[in-house]
């Protein structure tokens, strides 16, 4: 049970291996109650009741899928990665202090004759 929930959990990416763990505890603790609930039914006279009821183990499994939903429904973290295009014009433009005042002056007598 534990191997089938680990290949599945291995599907969603952005998990981490300790949501993965806690998801795969959980489950293998249900597939443990389920378990004993069964080999108790099975040893006991059919006239007897067991000692968990359905509606108990309703709200275990009711437990169990709203712990493992809240893990599942946990958002990718966002990866800001910068943007070539940005990067890249600040580097091809030079910067205002590079250009030497004199040849901005001399631009700007030339452009008023």
């Amino acid at each position: 049970m534990a191997a089938h929930c680990s290949s599945q959990l291995d599907a969603i990416e952005h998990l981490t291996d300790e949501q993965r763990k806690i998801v795969i505890d959980k489950v293998q603790l249900g597939s443990d109650m389920m378990a004993a609930l069964r080999k108790e039914i099975d040893t006991k006279p059919k006239h007897e009741d067991p000692t968990t009821t359905l509606a108990e183990v309703d709200k275990k499994i009711d437990i169990l899928v709203a712990e493992t939903k809240a893990i599942f429904s946990t958002p990718p973290p966002k990866v800001e990665a910068p943007k070539p295009d940005e990067t890249k014009a600040e580097e091809e433009m030079p910067a205002a202090e590079e250009v030497p005042a004199s040849e901005t002056k001399a631009a700007e007598d030339e452009d008023m004759n």
